[in-house]
């Protein structure tokens, strides 16, 4: 009984010593991937870029910059329901990631005006007699945007 109880220990503790290799090995893997990425991402290689971000969040779920730059990236291609599902995952983990927060919005107005050219475009076919006064709403409303928001926001992290 001693001797099983004693092997039993043995095994526990020998798999008990295992585990911060295997952290360390994950951890390195993340380093690797991380700084492939980083180098494809600002070497223009976006393809290569989200593959390697992608590969680092399925290791590590909490990558708050995988998931930022897998948002940037969807939204580069134009696929903005990608991006924004990219950026809400950011803000989940940082909530005050003002970054995200900034590209996220840019996100939604740029769905905004496209789901609004092709709504105009079927009022125009339909022979609507209104669409003027859409389009000066529509010239208020930039007017205003203008106006108020800094556009020369730098959307890249300067200590990447």
């Amino acid at each position: 009984m001693r001797v099983t109880a004693l092997i039993m220990m043995l095994f526990f503790l020998g798999g008990c010593a295992g585990l911060p290799a295997m952290q360390s090995d994950s951890r390195n893997q993340l380093l690797r991937l991380e700084a492939q990425a980083m180098h494809a991402y600002h070497g223009d290689e976006p393809e290569q870029a989200e593959q390697l971000y992608r590969q680092m969040v399925e290791l590590d779920p909490a990558r708050t910059q995988a998931w930022f730059r897998l948002g940037n990236l969807a939204a580069q291609r134009g696929d903005l329901d990608a991006a924004l599902d990219a950026f809400d995952r950011t803000l989940a983990l940082e909530p005050e990631h003002h970054r995200a927060q900034h590209n996220r919005a840019l996100a939604q107005m740029r769905q905004g005006a496209e789901s609004l050219v092709r709504a105009r475009q079927k009022l125009e076919a339909e022979g609507a007699d209104n669409v003027y006064q859409a389009d000066r709403f529509l010239a208020g409303l930039l007017v205003g945007l203008v106006e108020t928001v800094e556009l020369a926001i730098d959307c890249e992290d300067p200590l990447d």
